[in-house]
């Protein structure tokens, strides 16, 4: 109980200073000020109330006890006393745990996502991010399944130089500032420059190589002898035998394109081309002052806010992963096993 005072006094305390402030000049002439100290000031009211009450029940309950215990009381005045003191005790009691923390939330309110649902900025970053996923998946897919066909044909002229290069894309890097000019040179500032320009990941065509190298080469032996062109090797044997494997880059590509944020904020000046995690960003970043701004009190916390848009962003991936899950674990094992 001494904690919970203490933290009460803190809260009045601050009341206190709360309504001094407004009070002052300078708060009237600063609106975003005067709002935010507004909304802690009604926020903290409650709270000051309840504790006053708490207060005077407790004060009323130990006026009782020590009339009940200080003198001899004719029954009937000692009766209702006791009664006085059994309804200041149950008072005291809901009190104090009104003003406790509880475990569950009271009160709870929709109107976070509300607000979101029906802002048109979220839906069209929300759009821009599912086209940035699907169609830059299948760009990245095409790109790398005909790119590991070949690179595992042992036919391929300068196999060994390619895969070398390959590999080295890994190690080593120009550096930011110069991918950035580049980037900027190509025009890569526009919705199929982002698709097209980060097609391909290097990790992910070694992957599909080292399964395609473990499907025994017999099965296209035999093909080649039943008159298969390549085109029928890699569309009816190697694809089809290799679903696990690209079940889980397919995977890849897309959490990485869902989570794109980097060169999407660097390279995208247009906000209606910026993907959903562009559009969070920088709601995060001035989601206190938009909220402050707001022409109308709002019964919920800027926080609230923020939050309700991170949750609706991961509910596609919380839909679809667990779909693919299983994809993963075989995927990269079978994949990793021959190089």
């Amino acid at each position: 109980m001494s904690k919970l005072f203490s933290q009460m006094d803190a809260v009045c305390h601050r009341f206190e200073e709360l309504s001094v402030r407004l009070n002052q000049p300078e708060t009237a002439a600063d609106p975003a000020l005067f709002r935010r100290l507004m909304q802690e000031y009604h926020e903290a009211e409650p709270v000051v109330q309840a504790y006053q009450a708490l207060t005077t029940a407790q004060d009323h309950l130990a006026q009782a006890k020590a009339l009940l215990e200080g003198e001899t009381l004719d029954p009937d005045f000692k009766e209702m006393v006791q009664q006085e003191i059994g309804e200041k005790s149950q008072d005291v009691e809901e009190l104090e745990n009104s003003l406790k923390i509880l475990l569950l939330p009271k009160d709870v309110t929709l109107q976070a996502y509300d607000m979101v649902l029906h802002s048109k900025g979220f839906w069209i970053a929300y759009a821009n991010t599912l086209f940035y996923t699907v169609v830059g998946t299948a760009w990245s897919m095409f790109i790398s399944l005909t790119g590991a066909y070949a690179l595992q044909k042992k036919k391929l002229k300068f196999r060994r130089q390619w895969n070398f290069l390959l590999v080295f894309t890994m190690w080593f890097s120009a550096g930011m500032i110069p991918l950035y000019l580049n980037y900027k040179s190509m025009n890569v500032d526009n919705r199929w420059g982002m698709i097209i320009a980060f097609g391909v990941q290097a990790y992910n065509i070694i992957l599909l190589r080292n399964y395609f190298d473990s499907i025994p080469k017999e099965i296209e032996e035999a093909a080649l002898v039943d008159g298969a062109t390549e085109f029928q090797l890699f569309s009816r044997i190697y694809v089809p035998m290799s679903t696990a494997s690209i079940a889980t880059v397919t995977l890849f590509y897309a959490i990485s394109r869902w989570n794109g944020y980097y060169w999407s904020r660097m390279l995208l000046a247009d906000p209606n081309q910026q993907p959903l995690q562009v559009y969070l960003r920088q709601l995060i970043e001035n989601y206190q002052k938009l909220y402050d701004e707001s022409p109308v009190v709002l019964s919920y916390s800027a926080d609230s806010l923020a939050y309700a848009i991170i949750v609706c962003s991961i509910i596609p991936v919380l839909v679809i992963y667990p779909y693919i899950q299983k994809y993963f674990a075989k995927g990269v094992n079978v994949g990793g096993v021959k190089g």
